[in-house]
């Protein structure tokens, strides 16, 4: 399952080897040119209606939970700008009509807002996180929210297991000491801590799950080590080559039999993506090295394959692959071309994305077609103002 929880380590080499630029300057093509325009959108309603009006039996593929905040938080504003701005949990459909499913008030510092962190498997609950503080589980069909405290100081990152999340897996990291894993049940009661100082390289926070939720796949400092779900040490899978891998995806689906993987070169630290067999086999690498950006994670749909990559300090850019593995910039028509690009995830061969939408405050939740070159607001923007913070696709269209 991909969550912005699984990049968040390759994410951390781009930033300590590139260093940081105040320029807002997005990076030229490294090939290719920027597309255009070329057909008029899809349609979206942008209608708010009751949770009690939600169509569950039709709720799945390409459905959507998001956050969203009336006055999106502004970097130059006042500390105080936004402590009377609650955060709402809605559940999106494909074509844009959002429920709301619950609110949470703002912290007491007027920034502090919590972070969606994922959609359990079977569909009935959603994940947040307050940074550095409490984990709250949401019944979707209720809006009941159950919370429990999460230790650790800087960094949590829970996620639900596999497959229909009855527990929430948390790496612990204060920056003190190597992160851990571990498991705990719906009320935050430790069901398992993962021998994770035992593997051959140090654990670097990454995990992946494979969809029947039997097995992970731990990301550490010399590849990638598979370890049972009750904590049983399994075989390690090197990359010739690479350094400090983190499993990003399934790159094929279900039966899940190819992973995707973002790894460093011991020439120079840059991510670059591996598409890595499962059971067994030679890894392959997706796209070329590079020294100037950091490849992030992938997705192919009809269109071709796309790439997230990292640029200057955290920026997010959104790049299609060339045939020599090389990548070009894409315009995502509609979009601030000076903010990031964040993937969300796949609906059938659209990319639905979070961005800043031109000449508008706030990000926007947007489905982008690349075939027609074509983009929809779904939340956020012209369909209702404010600003999406975080946002999930339904299990299994990540």
């Amino acid at each position: 399952m991909l969550t912005w929880r699984t990049t968040a380590a390759v994410v951390m080499a781009v930033l300590l080897v590139a260093g940081c630029s105040s320029s807002t300057t997005p990076p030229a093509a490294k090939s290719g040119t920027s597309t255009k325009t070329t057909a008029a959108p899809k349609a979206a309603t942008g209608d708010e209606v009751a949770l009690e009006s939600v169509p569950w039996d039709q709720v799945g593929s390409g459905w959507m939970l998001a956050t969203w905040r009336l006055h999106p938080y502004d970097p130059g504003s006042p500390p105080n700008t936004d402590k009377a701005t609650n955060t709402t949990l809605f559940l999106v459909d494909p074509s844009g009509v959002r429920y709301p499913i619950t609110t949470f008030p703002p912290g007491s510092d007027g920034y502090r807002v919590p972070s969606l962190a994922d959609w359990s498997g079977d569909g009935e609950r959603a994940l947040l996180y307050n940074w550095g503080g409490d984990a709250t589980v949401v019944d979707l069909h209720s809006g009941k929210q159950t919370t429990f405290g999460v230790p650790g100081d800087v960094r949590a990152d829970p996620t639900f297991t596999l497959p229909s999340g009855q527990a929430v897996l948390v790496v612990l990291d204060n920056g003190s000491k190597p992160p851990t894993l571990e498991r705990v049940d719906l009320t935050g009661k430790r069901e398992l801590l993962y021998p994770t100082d035992k593997l051959v390289g140090a654990f670097n926070g990454s995990y992946l799950s494979t969809p029947d939720g039997a097995q992970l796949v731990l990301g550490s400092d010399t590849g990638l080590v598979v370890m049972g779900n009750d904590g049983t040490i399994g075989r390690t899978i090197a990359i010739p080559g690479v350094i400090r891998c983190s499993p990003l995806r399934w790159w094929d689906g279900a039966p899940a039999k190819t992973l995707l993987a973002g790894c460093g070169s011991n020439q120079n630290d840059q991510p670059q993506l591996w598409l890595v067999p499962f059971a067994g086999g030679a890894p392959t690498a997706l796209t070329a090295p590079n020294t100037q950006e950091g490849d992030l994670n992938a997705w192919q749909v009809a269109a071709g394959t796309f790439v997230q990559t990292a640029y200057q300090c955290g920026e997010l850019i959104l790049e299609k692959m060339n045939a020599d593995g090389t990548t070009s910039r894409v315009a995502v028509p509609g979009t601030d071309a000076k903010r990031s690009i964040q993937v969300v995830g796949v609906n059938d061969d659209d990319l639905i994305v979070k961005a800043a939408p031109s000449c508008q405050p706030g990000e926007a939740l947007i489905d982008y077609d690349p075939a027609a070159n074509t983009s929809t607001v779904l939340l956020g923007g012209s369909v209702n103002g404010g600003s999406v913070g975080d946002a999930v696709m339904y299990p299994g269209e990540e």
